[in-house]
């Protein structure tokens, strides 16, 4: 292999790469079916020309000018898709309720949990604090940082629980 083989094996690398394997330029031309073979392995997936009769030379003319054989049909209307309304499964928190008898009525909160918004609040809460605070949590060296977490996650909810 000479010089000028490994310099356009070079280029047409670089050109691929530039273009993020979108190629409209490079298209390996054969004109024996047993050239094939010797196509480099950077172009093996894309459009290729055997020019062993008049078909290989219309094909290669019309990539060359954009001019397909086929037409791509075009889209036809779009079908009418009818949307149905749902009813909300629970009630918006501080919105009008249904008085209490809804999933966020008194006697469904699970036992010892703060209701819904306050557990959205508190796991906001927590998340930011973890963040903030996640490089001297993780430093500790003599408690592993998912038992520390646990332990720190513990202590703020029963700061919040009580206050």
């Amino acid at each position: 292999m000479g010089l000028g083989v490994g310099w356009e094996a070079g280029l047409i690398r670089r050109l691929l790469y530039k273009k993020k394997l979108h190629n409209d330029r490079i298209f390996p031309i054969c004109f024996e079916a047993s050239d094939k073979q010797h196509i480099p392995i950077e172009l093996l997936g894309f459009d290729q020309f055997l020019l062993d009769g008049q078909d290989g030379y219309e094909s290669l003319l019309r990539r060359f000018l954009d001019r397909p054989c086929y037409e791509q049909p075009r889209p036809g209307p779009a079908p009418e898709l009818p949307t149905q309304a749902t009813k909300p499964r629970f009630d918006r928190p501080g919105g009008s309720g249904s008085g209490g008898s809804g999933p966020s009525g008194p006697g469904t909160a699970e036992a010892g949990l703060p209701s819904l918004p306050r557990r959205i609040a508190l796991s906001r809460l927590l998340d930011s604090v973890i963040i903030r605070y996640w490089p001297i949590i993780s430093s500790i060296e003599f408690v592993p940082p998912r038992q520390m977490n646990r332990y720190f996650l513990h202590n703020v909810s029963q700061f919040l629980a009580t206050a």
